[in-house]
């Protein structure tokens, strides 16, 4: 049997290689790189953890209170002349296709990276890490998604789900800040992009500090 993914274990020996394996820089080394991986694993654990009990106990109140305010400006989003995004669209400018496979990562119950642009046939895809949730949300307040549909996946683990070189366009708007592991998300995204594609990363500055 073969494992793929790294296998960590700590042991104690008393044998004369282990005896002088401890006297050299190597050895201290790769104890202190694990012992760094360690912290590393569990820093990411403990934030998937925070993220799930609140999603759970109180995290959609902010949507269910945007879509009371806003409900008819937010289901613009979902319509399929709803125009794309100005950075995409830029982008797509550049391409010598008409086609255009996009990829909205961590797009949210309202996704913001249009669907419309003249002369382009633009095929959207969307992930988000509680789509099921969202979905749900969206059938309570009884907004049309025009039969659209959000795949439930991490950002992390969208590998998993498409093949590399699959996607032109992949955009992201304020979503790595609230992702467990943002470089593994990048990572994943130059595999899926096409050797012409573009990501687009759109975020706010100090997001955390202005929504308290």
């Amino acid at each position: 049997m073969i494992d793929e993914n790294l296998l960590y274990c700590n042991y104690s020996l008393d044998g004369f290689a282990t005896h002088t394996n401890k006297k050299t820089n190597a050895y201290i080394e790769s104890r202190e790189k694990l012992y760094r991986y360690f912290r590393e694993q569990n820093s990411f654990n403990r934030i998937q953890k925070i993220w799930s009990t609140y999603l759970n106990e109180e995290g959609l109140s902010f949507h269910n209170s945007n879509i009371k305010k806003n409900k008819e400006k937010l289901e613009h989003f979902w319509k399929s002349d709803y125009p794309i995004n100005q950075k995409i669209k830029k982008e797509i400018n550049n391409l010598k296709k008409k086609k255009i496979r996009l990829l909205d990562s961590g797009c949210g119950p309202f996704p913001k990276s249009g669907l419309y642009a003249e002369g382009f046939e633009i095929e959207r895809t969307l992930i988000d890490p509680i789509a099921e949730k969202y979905h749900s949300l969206l059938d309570e307040n009884n907004i049309n998604t025009f039969g659209q549909k959000i795949i439930n996946c991490e950002a992390e683990n969208c590998k998993q789900y498409f093949s590399d070189k699959r996607f032109e366009i992949i955009f992201s708007k304020n979503s790595l800040d609230h992702s467990y592991n943002p470089i593994l998300s990048i990572s994943n995204f130059i595999d899926l992009l096409t050797d012409d594609g573009t990501i687009i990363l759109e975020h706010y500055i100090n997001e955390g500090i202005y929504t308290n």
